[in-house]
Formats: C-alpha cells, sequence, structure tokens
C-alpha cells in the first residue's frame, strides 16, 4: 500500500498541490479571475487584505470593461453573474460595490434574456439603494419576472442542440435571470425583501414544489433543503404576513363591530324619527280636518249672511216704495184746489212713523 506522501523517482511527491489562484488587487483582477476559470463553482468574498487593494484600484476603464463583459458573455446560465450579484448584495456601499454593480448591469443588458423595452426602461435608472422610496410597482415587477420567464432564449440555447441537459441549463438560466432581476432591483432601491420573497415563492418555489406530489417527497425535499438561512427568511416573512393579516382581520372585526353599534343607534334614531312623524302626520290631518270644518261653517255663514241681507233689502224696498207711494198722495192732496193740507199731514206723520220704526229695526 502506497503511503500518502510517498515520493516519486526525482524527489517530487505523487500528489501535485493546485497552483494558487493570483490575488486579486483590483477589481478587474476579481471579475476576471471569476469569469476566467471555470472551474471555479463558488464565489468567495475578498479578504481584508484584497479590499484593501481593491481600494484603490476599483475604477474600470473602457478597454477593461469591454474585454471583461465578453469574457463575462461566456456564462449564458447566468451562474457567474447571479453570484457576483449575490455577492454585491452583501458587501456594504462603496466604490467596490458600485463598480460591481455596473458591471453586472451591463452584462445583464448584453445578455438576450433581458433584450426587451422594459428591461431597457428598468435599466437607465441605475441610481438608488436598498433603503431609497423610488420603489417600481408590483405590478411593473410582476411583468418583468413574467418577461424573464417567457422570453426566448433559442439564441442563447440553439434548437439544434437541444436535449435534456440544455433544457436543465435553459431551466437554470431563466431561475438565475430571476434572481439576477430580483437581486438588481433591491440594490437600485426599486423592491422590498418583502415583494422580492413573493416574486421567488410565486415564479421559483411553488413550481418546484408542484413536482412533489405525495407528503413523503415533500417530507425529503424539505429535509434535503441546503438553504436553511432562505427558508427561515421565508417562513419568518410568511408568519409576518400572517400576523398582520390577523391583525388586519381583528381591527376590521372591530370596526365592524363599532359600525354596527351606529347602525343600531342609527335605526334607533330612525325608528324615533319615524314615531315623531307619525305624529306629526295625525296632527296635520286634524289640523285639515278642523280648517275644512272651518271653512265650511264659514260658508254657511255667509250664505246665512246673504239670505239675511238679501231678505232685509227686500224689505226695506218694499217699505221704501209703500212711503213714497203715500207721499205721493200728500203731495197730490196739497196740489188740488183748494189743497188738502190735513191729508198731507196725516200722510207725513205716518211716513215718519214707519220711517222711525224701521230705522229701530235695523239699528236692533
Amino acid at each position: 500500500m502506497v503511503a500518502k506522501n510517498a515520493r516519486a523517482p526525482g524527489g517530487d511527491s505523487k500528489r501535485k498541490r493546485p497552483a494558487r489562484s493570483r490575488r486579486a488587487e483590483s477589481v478587474a483582477d476579481l471579475i476576471g479571475g471569476w469569469y476566467g476559470n471555470p472551474k471555479n463553482k463558488a464565489l468567495k468574498p475578498p479578504t481584508k487584505p484584497q479590499m484593501r487593494a481593491m481600494a484603490n484600484a476599483w475604477r474600470l476603464d473602457q478597454t477593461q470593461e469591454r474585454s471583461l463583459i465578453e469574457l463575462a458573455a461566456a456564462d449564458k446560465t447566468l451562474d457567474k453573474t447571479r453570484q457576483l450579484l449575490h455577492l454585491v448584495v452583501g458587501m456594504q456601499e462603496g466604490e467596490i460595490a458600485g463598480a460591481l454593480q455596473n458591471f453586472t448591469t451591463q452584462v445583464l443588458r448584453n445578455h438576450p434574456i433581458f433584450c426587451t423595452p422594459s428591461f431597457a426602461e428598468a435599466f437607465a435608472h441605475t441610481r438608488g439603494a436598498p433603503g431609497a422610496t423610488d420603489r417600481l410597482e408590483e405590478v411593473k415587477v410582476t411583468r418583468l419576472i413574467h418577461l424573464v420567464m417567457s422570453n426566448d432564449l433559442r439564441p442563447v440555447f440553439p434548437p439544434e442542440k437541444f436535449g435534456r441537459k440544455r433544457q436543465g441549463e435553459m431551466e437554470r438560466c431563466r431561475r438565475n435571470a430571476v434572481y439576477c432581476t430580483l437581486m438588481w432591483l433591491y440594490l437600485t432601491g426599486r423592491i422590498r425583501l418583502g415583494p422580492a420573497v413573493d416574486c421567488l415563492r410565486e415564479h421559483i418555489w411553488k413550481p418546484a414544489a408542484a413536482q412533489h406530489g405525495s407528503e413523503s417527497d415533500m417530507l425529503r425535499a424539505v429535509m434535503g433543503a441546503g438553504g436553511i438561512a432562505s427558508a427561515s427568511v421565508a417562513s419568518g416573512l410568511l408568519e409576518e404576513r400572517l400576523r398582520d393579516q390577523a391583525a388586519r382581520e381583528l381591527a376590521a372585526g372591530a370596526a365592524e363591530g363599532r359600525a354596527g353599534e351606529r347602525a343600531r343607534d342609527a335605526d334607533a334614531k330612525v325608528a324615533e324619527a319615524e314615531v315623531a312623524l307619525a305624529e306629526v302626520r295625525r296632527s296635520s290631518r286634524a289640523l285639515r280636518a278642523e280648517l275644512e270644518k272651518e271653512r265650511r261653517l264659514r260658508a254657511d255663514e255667509g250664505a246665512a249672511w246673504r239670505d239675511e241681507r238679501q231678505r232685509l233689502v227686500g224689505t226695506f224696498l218694499r217699505r221704501l216704495r209703500a212711503e213714497v207711494s203715500m207721499l205721493e198722495d200728500g203731495l197730490r192732496a196739497l196740489k188740488r184746489i183748494p189743497p188738502k193740507v190735513g191729508v198731507m199731514v196725516d200722510h207725513g206723520e205716518r211716513v215718519l212713523e214707519g220711517l222711525r220704526g224701521e230705522i229701530e229695526r235695523l239699528g236692533r
């Protein structure tokens, strides 16, 4: 049995240690070392010495940027770009993070899955930070994710080379594109954590969960999940959302109770008003009846008064005619030769007596 540390002839060890990668002393070194080595599967955060070195060399000139973007074009599935954005999200704001963010923006611009007018408009607004207030509407975010999930990837994965492996790469590309979109929107201050997790739940987790039909499959998927932190964040947000929903329902119930009390008070007031209105209507009907009675009484009195007036006028006229006739007889007696004065005197006295009696009767 050969020992682990046995040396080959010539003094060399049989197992050669891999050569150390060149130390990243600038942002260009970090990007180039990441995209240039296809064997690297995980991007490790820069060490403190590397960060100090890159602090003085974070700018990319046009030649470097163009060369690195051409190098990043080989990352068709966006695996490396996703991890680079993941690194930027974990870094504090600064010149290095800003340079990496600007570079990943250019990489996303050039990828065919993002070549749409909606993404061109979104990429035009690159200012902001996770605490910014220029938020995208939830409808717009959902529309961008739908574009990612439905965009044509045949330019990236030609149909003639399409197979099971290519199909897996295409699905991985779409998932990575969703991750990159959400992280980029978060970095530019266009989306918060809650809506980002909602998009992941709708477009990544829910379709993946649909593949597990039985409880045993679901249990194996849950127990085999390696992203404990992501599951914890998702469950925490869901729990917080459920608490908020319960609080809103409780507040709605209290508001409904207050509204019910106000409705009952209003019903009681309406009932009181209806009783008062009925009383007013009864009083109004009684007053109308009294007024009608009074109107009929006044009409009857007016008719009686008119009849009495006609009677008095008729009686008075008859009396006047009789007295006038008597005076005419007296005047004719005076005109005779010799005149009969006694007849005139007798008729005059009788006329005066009759007129006095009529005046007294009218005065009563």
